[in-house]
């Protein structure tokens, strides 16, 4: 005799009256994010680096280059300094998912140093100035909702000066890895969130020791930053071609 299929939270009871429509599909969402949540996300850096969708420096854009592998690479084409940045959206799910960030950029004698970073955003906030909030994603700026704290997780600095200027791509570790460990939708303030029940006692997952963060699975900004220059660098230009965000097993996790 075949058994019923029984999906998590489903009493017994009803499982026993056979099948039906709850039994046979996957659990819903809860507040838009998925249980199972999302695999790797390739960043369209043309869509991003412009001042209509992200945080921007001035004279920050895409430049289309077939020579690069990716087709182009974001820069700041004339006067680079430091500081100059440009960031994107994505979204982190689920909680306790193990996450990489990588991105291929260019090296060169005045090339400074690239630092990224990362900032929950506020998901469907009921302080939106007008609308339905359904849906929505707090902005970059502060139109509404709490400002935006960027926090660089250890080891996301690159430094990009070289004799000659050339193509560079980072090793299969990527810039760095991070969980997810907060409820969903909880703000990011602590990469490593010592009192959470998936993390050691220096907030990081026993199984693979990677960082687990205080915020949720939910969306977040990364920014790309000009921090300095290597002393022996004439300049602070910086060129990526390319953004990934590799969710990993925790065979690939370090």
């Amino acid at each position: 005799m075949s058994r019923p299929i029984i999906e998590p939270g489903v009493p017994l009871g009803q499982a026993r009256q056979g099948y039906d429509i709850r039994q046979l599909q996957r659990r819903p969402a809860r507040n838009g994010i998925a249980d199972f949540g999302t695999t790797t996300q390739e960043i369209h850096l043309p869509a991003f680096a412009n001042v209509t969708n992200g945080d921007v420096s001035t004279g920050v854009a895409w430049v289309w280059d077939f020579t690069t592998w990716s087709g182009g690479y974001v820069t700041r084409s004339t006067s680079p300094s430091d500081g100059d940045h440009f960031s994107f959206m994505a979204l982190l799910s689920p909680q306790g998912s193990i996450w990489q960030f990588s991105y291929t950029y260019w090296i060169g004698p005045d090339y400074g140093k690239v630092m990224s970073s990362i900032a929950s955003l506020g998901y469907e906030l009921s302080g939106r100035p007008s609308g339905c909030p359904q849906g929505k994603i707090q902005p970059w700026d502060v139109g509404y909702g709490d400002a935006l704290v960027y926090l660089s997780p250890s080891g996301s600095t690159q430094d990009c000066y070289n004799v000659a200027e050339t193509q560079a791509l980072v090793n299969g570790t990527g810039i760095f890895q991070v969980i997810p460990g907060g409820d969903v939708g909880a703000p990011l303030t602590d990469l490593t969130d010592v009192g959470s029940p998936c993390a050691d006692n220096v907030g990081q997952d026993p199984y693979t020791s990677v960082n687990v963060m205080d915020g949720g699975p939910g969306w977040y900004r990364f920014k790309l930053a000009v921090e300095g220059k290597n002393a022996s660098s004439s300049g602070f230009k910086f060129r990526i071609s390319s953004a990934t965000l590799v969710r990993l097993d925790d065979a690939l996790a370090n």
